[in-house]
């Protein structure tokens, strides 16, 4: 579709883009030439002043009663409902338009309003329109500015006790649209903010923490934009002035480790910060076992997969897991079960050897106030784990 010159839409301003800022604040702005161009440039339609937004971003095109976005080989890309723009996209009435970090909903402005028949040229303007546009992007401003991100905290047990020793920390929103982190995370990534969320929810996490009694270990998450030495390191350290007591453990996922050097420079770097290391989901990709060797964590974290029907799978299948848990503890490394959610899954992996379980057997994530009244001790758990290891009708694991 060629764009050809730019001329005046007929019947001008029939579209119009009302939408949320930066700071949230709704705007309007009526669609008056085509193609209607949208950038950071002065001669834009359309300027939009931010750094989220090219020069030349993006452009809407309109024939006839169709109405068609084009990105413009933006940084940040184009979005429609979520969409990334690749190609000429058709839009209508109600269709959400992002461009770094504006968002607007492609309205049709009726014919009875004065605006549709006026002769004006209404582009490069952006009014206050009196009302606020709810939308992911506006609420994720206000989600990491507030911040409203909601910590939830998942126990970490010893098997050998049934006792809880520590949390996972993670985040809930409370706004719609947002409300899970895959959803909160999806919203950070077209907007290129997922290491301020990941630092956001580590810094919102460890200041609810310190209600719980005891200072319990808190496995704190990190974000593959994270950058280790130059965005990462600092946080942790300003986090360890606040709360120079906590017991901390850093999870990296393998695609966030970096290279063997760099690696070796951030361990040693937790460890003058007194913070501990796992590496998180072990199993669920090409896992590094090189880095596993050369920079050895605290502790290692067995994806789900690994573990799941682990008292059902073959026997050659459980004793090859044995086996690597007892090499992995033998370096010194503790090891824990991720997912369990059954007294058989549990009693399998305590005969393995596993250190830690963590799962919906023991807890769901759960809010603080839930945390709180949650006994320390399983015992409930304890006893049906002793059950289902006299109830095999052979041991899983000799």
């Amino acid at each position: 579709m060629a764009s050809g010159s730019s001329t005046r839409v007929e019947k001008c301003c029939r579209w119009q883009l009302v939408g949320t800022s930066a700071n949230a604040a709704a705007l309007v702005t009526q669609i008056t030439n085509n193609p209607f161009r949208i950038g950071r440039s002065s001669e834009s339609h359309l300027q939009l002043p931010s750094r989220r937004v090219s020069k030349a971003h993006a452009e809407i095109v309109v024939l006839d009663d169709a109405v068609f976005v084009r990105d413009l080989m933006s940084t940040n890309g184009t979005f429609v409902n979520g969409r990334r723009v690749e190609f000429d996209m058709p839009v209508g009435e109600g269709d959400i338009l992002q461009f770094g970090d504006f968002e607007f909903r492609l309205e049709q402005v009726l014919p009875s309003e004065p605006a549709a028949d006026a002769d004006i040229d209404c582009s490069q303007t952006l009014f206050d329109s009196g009302f606020e546009v709810p939308s992911p992007l506006a609420y994720f401003k206000q989600l990491i500015s507030a911040p409203d991100v909601i910590p939830y905290f998942q126990p970490i047990v010893e098997l050998a006790t049934l006792y809880t020793r520590g949390f996972e920390v993670l985040a809930r929103s409370p706004y719609p649209g947002l409300e899970s982190p895959g959803e909160m995370f999806s919203q950070a990534r077209k907007l290129q903010r997922e290491a301020e969320l990941s630092h956001v929810c580590r810094q919102v996490g460890v200041a609810a923490a310190q209600q719980l009694p005891g200072l319990p270990l808190l496995f704190l998450n990190t974000h593959p934009a994270e950058n280790l030495c130059e965005f990462l390191l600092p946080r942790l350290k300003s986090l360890r002035e606040t709360y120079p007591e906590q017991p901390i453990v850093v999870e990296l996922h393998e695609a966030a480790v970096a290279d063997v050097p760099t690696m070796k420079e951030f361990r040693k770097q937790l460890d003058d910060l007194q913070m501990a290391l796992a590496y998180d989901d072990f199993g669920a990709g090409q896992s590094r076992l090189l880095d596993l060797i050369q920079v050895p964590p605290d502790f290692l974290k067995f994806d789900v997969k690994l573990v799941r029907d682990i008292d059902k799978a073959a026997r050659k299948q459980q004793h090859m897991l044995e086996q690597l848990v007892r090499l992995v503890r033998e370096a010194g490394v503790a090891v824990l079960a991720e997912g369990i959610e059954t007294a058989a899954e549990a009693a399998t992996c305590r005969l393995m050897g596993f250190d830690y379980i963590q799962g919906y057997l023991i807890g769901r994530p759960k809010p603080l106030e839930e945390v709180l009244q949650a006994p320390l001790r399983h015992q409930a758990i304890h006893e049906s784990i002793r059950r289902a290891v006299r109830d095999f009708d052979r041991a899983p694991i000799r």
